[in-house]
């Protein structure tokens, strides 16, 4: 029984009666138990996976392919590019190498046995001359032109092609096209042009290819 005091210090209302205490929380409900995949559903991840797994493969192997060829396709533009420069470069070296024989025989050289220039030449100082001059050097006797250089056939030939006659052993001169040869053949001729026909013909060895 509560005291008057107890009332008078607020701890019950006059007329109230004392709240019920609050009932304990009911305890959580179990989890449902985790249900294990079955054999069809286990099966079906892994066809899943591999056919994820094989597209992933076949992607990387396209780009690999077309890497490959993007490459090959640049190193054939490469290659191509650096043949028409190198084919731009013999053109103007041949070119030079008949300017250059021109201009000098011009100037009425005279043939002299191992002359090497710049009045005086033998036939084949006078072809390693106008070589050396266009910028490639070459052999400055016969034979060792005949060694060095590639032949060509006479339907190949083109000016600045080197002509060598008697088995490539004894005359030397520069092709300047139109069946047209210069060079310097005896003391008599001296430096001169002259066409590929009558002892030239019949002692003709062949061209030879400097660029």
């Amino acid at each position: 029984m509560l005291t008057a005091g107890a009332i008078g210090a607020g701890l019950l209302a006059p007329g109230a009666s004392a709240a019920p205490a609050a009932l304990p929380a009911a305890p959580a409900a179990p989890a449902a138990p985790a249900t294990a995949p079955t054999a069809a559903q286990i099966a079906a991840a892994k066809a899943a996976a591999a056919k994820a797994a094989a597209a992933k493969a076949a992607a990387a192997k396209a780009a690999a392919i077309k890497a490959a060829r993007i490459r090959a396709a640049k190193k054939v533009a490469l290659h191509k590019a650096a043949l028409r420069r190198a084919a731009a470069k013999a053109t103007y070296m041949r070119t030079s190498a008949v300017r250059i024989a021109l201009a000098k025989v011009r100037q009425h050289p005279q043939y002299v046995a191992g002359g090497r220039g710049p009045h005086t030449f033998d036939c084949a100082g006078f072809t390693w001359w106008v070589w050396h001059k266009a910028g490639r050097h070459i052999p400055d006797n016969t034979w060792g032109q005949r060694a060095a250089l590639k032949r060509v056939s006479k339907a190949s030939a083109r000016p600045g092609d080197i002509v060598l006659y008697m088995n490539g052993a004894h005359h030397s001169e520069l092709y300047i096209g139109h069946g047209k040869t210069v060079g310097c053949s005896n003391p008599r001729t001296d430096c001169q042009v002259k066409s590929l026909s009558g002892w030239y013909a019949d002692h003709f060895t062949g061209f030879y290819r400097v660029v």
